[in-house]
């Protein structure tokens, strides 16, 4: 597991060492997860790493869209303890590796 600051210093990391699974805050200083998104899916070398997406921001409509086909899935903290979140997770990521 790493672990990467902010979406620019994430970005320059995958080009070092490219991972096999993503887990993305939307809210990061620097670049928000959607303008990583957009660059990580725009180099074809990066196209196929799976991307979770974990975060608390009420996500509109829109956002949802803009997101759609760029993640594999979204988990949204919510109301959701600690434990929710670590259980879908696992979950999520037991689909991505079978």
């Amino acid at each position: 597991v790493v672990q990467a600051a902010n979406g620019v210093q994430a970005l320059s990391m995958i080009g070092e060492r490219r991972p096999g699974l993503i887990l993305l805050d939307l809210m990061m200083p620097e670049m928000d997860g959607f303008e990583f998104l957009d660059i990580l899916r725009s180099k074809e070398e990066w196209t196929g790493i799976p991307v979770i997406i974990v975060t608390a921001k009420d996500l509109t409509n829109d956002e949802r869209e803009q997101l759609r086909g760029s993640a594999h899935r979204i988990v949204e903290k919510g109301s959701s303890s600690p434990e929710d979140i670590v259980r879908q997770l696992a979950v999520y990521i037991r689909q991505l590796t079978l």
